[in-house]
């Protein structure tokens, strides 16, 4: 006897179990690349610190150029926050380039978490 395959449609069952272990495989993909990424870092502020990432640190970095902030600036607890301030070339001279770094604890690895340009006397207005 041979058994013959037919062609069909999937069921809604189908579709949903094939969508649960999609969400499954991700959320184990993602919980796995977290956990390495805490390992390889050994502390957990700077998985805070990258948390916060984004327009959050790009206003503190701007706020921190305006106010007049200047480098080793600590912002909170072991996470050492550094604001480093470029100036632009001379065409683009009422500019600055602000980058707000972090660097761990045991100041062996230094990461880039935000960068924007602010006019320095954008507080006044």
């Amino acid at each position: 006897m041979t058994s013959r395959r037919r062609d069909r449609g999937y069921t809604l069952a189908e579709t949903l179990a094939s969508l649960a272990l999609a969400g499954a495989v991700s959320l184990a993909i993602a919980s796995l690349t977290h956990g390495v990424f805490a390992l390889l870092t050994k502390d957990r502020n700077l998985e805070a610190a990258v948390n916060i990432a984004g327009e959050r640190m790009e206003a503190v970095a701007c706020a921190a150029t305006r106010i007049g902030f200047t480098n080793e600036t600590v912002f909170s607890g072991n996470a050492s926050f550094r604001v480093e301030t470029l100036t632009i070339p001379d065409d683009y001279v009422d500019n600055v380039q602000v980058t707000v770094v972090w660097t761990d604890k045991e100041k062996t690895n230094s990461y880039s978490l935000a960068s924007c340009v602010a006019l320095p006397g954008a507080a006044s207005r």
